[in-house]
């Protein structure tokens, strides 16, 4: 084989698992990355990302001790995060209920997000906007920890499991080794792969599998389970054998445990493309705080737009971009009475502005509009309490006989410093103009169908 690819794994892991040791009095959450057989441990895992915060918001909710070791009422306990076991201010048997209770929420986060939610909204009523802040990133990353929790296989069984994902010209290969129906550590990489290169999945999984099964790193499994079907499977099992003198079989699960663990290989490969992207976007956050010297690091940000046609079917939307992620379920439309565009982003961005109680308000506002909409942004917030950064993008002509529609404008960024014209190539105006263009197809494709409506 010529390695078309370089996709050798070598960034090997072990993954964190949370668990609760029923041995102890009063059994907490903890954090372990090695595996200890005993039958009255229970542990929930592996985590790929989020256990940590997992675990705070678990201990945010759920009173329940989180010193290791306490022999009187702690900080905790007087700011109603615990009740004390170590006091015997609860029975052990209503301790173990509410144990329960957090253990089935681990196992189904939904739960978790709901009573999370409620505790939002009330530090939002109260306007503790920050500590409303807090538990929104919480929610955020529980939402985004997509895998189920509780994968163990029931059988004892070692076994290999490889799975490739490609998206956005970036090749996601992921291994997990499994020793005693335990993942007990995961190889991943990524690969970009130019746009002018055809990607092969046959060949990637030849080549996958061969070189991490070579003379000099033995293949302890009898088995290989693989994510999807490629076309020298039984060719590869043949080389597999040869090379090490015992029968290998690779397989395709269907159904049931094996299907499931080549199902969360594959979602965490795809995982992996998408940390990938969110590094990237991160970055440039980072940049944006420190080039127009926001006050936040804009993790949260709305971006607003209106659209109307000579005054008809008025509307205006709001785009969520959240975690390095589009937030749909927080996307919003707006039927507008008025018909120039100040007026309507007044009506907007005074409508978002009343439910900041309800929703709390993001790190920054994004406008599409230029610096009167910038310091009607502006008026707003001030008037509401809230820190809230804002920006606003807008159209410049190049020259006095350019014609924006046909490409003959770009963009400038309007902030509370002044205004600022960067390059096509700045990574910056190219992270606004994307979210920008988000909220803009949004505005428009409402606009349409308001329109339809009207026209019946």
């Amino acid at each position: 084989l010529h390695p078309k690819y370089n996709i050798l794994l070598r960034d090997d892991k072990t993954y964190p698992y949370i668990y609760v040791d029923f041995e102890e009095e009063f059994p907490r959450f903890e954090i372990t990355r090695k595996l200890v057989k005993k039958s009255k441990i229970k542990y929930f895992g592996p985590f790929f990302k989020g256990a940590r915060e997992l675990l705070d918001a678990l201990y945010l909710y759920y009173p329940l001790k989180q010193k290791a070791s306490c022999k009187s009422p702690c900080i905790f306990y007087q700011i109603s995060r615990c009740l004390a076991p170590c006091d015997k201010r609860i029975s052990r048997e209503k301790y173990l209920e509410i144990l329960d209770e957090a253990m089935h929420a681990l196992l189904n986060p939904s739960i978790l997000i709901k009573n999370l939610e409620k505790q939002m909204l009330v530090l939002a009523q109260n306007e503790n906007y920050e500590e409303a802040a807090k538990v929104r990133d919480q929610i955020v990353t529980i939402k985004d920890l997509e895998v189920k929790v509780e994968i163990d296989i029931a059988k004892l069984e070692d076994f290999e499991v490889f799975a490739l994902a490609f998206e956005n010209s970036m090749l996601s290969t992921l291994r997990f080794v499994v020793q005693n129906g335990k993942i007990i550590s995961v190889n991943s990489k990524i690969t970009p792969i130019k746009n002018d290169i055809q990607w092969d999945k046959n060949e990637i999984y030849k080549q996958l599998i061969l070189e991490n099964f070579s003379m000099d790193i033995p293949l302890l499994a009898n088995v290989i389970y693989v994510y999807e079907e490629f076309e020298d499977r039984m060719l590869l099992e043949e080389i597999l054998s040869q090379r090490f003198d015992k029968k290998i079989s690779i397989k395709i699960p269907k159904i049931g445990e094996k299907r499931r663990i080549c199902d969360l290989a594959f979602q965490n490969a795809l995982l992996n493309i998408e940390k990938e992207q969110k590094n990237h976007d991160f970055t440039i956050q980072k940049e944006l705080k420190s080039y127009f010297e926001l006050e936040n690091l804009p993790n949260d940000i709305e971006i607003f737009d209106n659209s109307h046609l000579q005054g008809v079917a008025n509307v205006g939307a709001m785009v969520t971009y959240s975690a390095n992620s589009w937030d749909k379920s927080k996307y919003r439309k707006f039927h507008l009475k008025h018909k120039n565009d100040y007026d309507q982003m007044r009506e907007v961005l005074m409508r978002r502005a009343l439910d900041f109680d309800k929703i709390p308000p993001p790190d920054l506002w994004l406008i599409d509009g230029g610096k009167a909409l910038l310091d009607l942004a502006k008026e707003i917030i001030v008037s509401s309490g809230a820190n809230v950064d804002i920006l606003a993008i807008s159209k410049e002509k190049i020259d006095a006989k350019a014609h924006r529609a046909k490409g003959g404008a770009r963009d400038k960024i309007h902030s509370l410093k002044g205004e600022f014209s960067l390059s096509i190539n700045d990574k910056k105006l190219q992270f606004l103009q994307k979210l920008r263009d988000e909220a803009h197809r949004f505005a428009i494709s409402f606009h349409q169908n308001t329109k339809k409506k009207q026209d019946l």
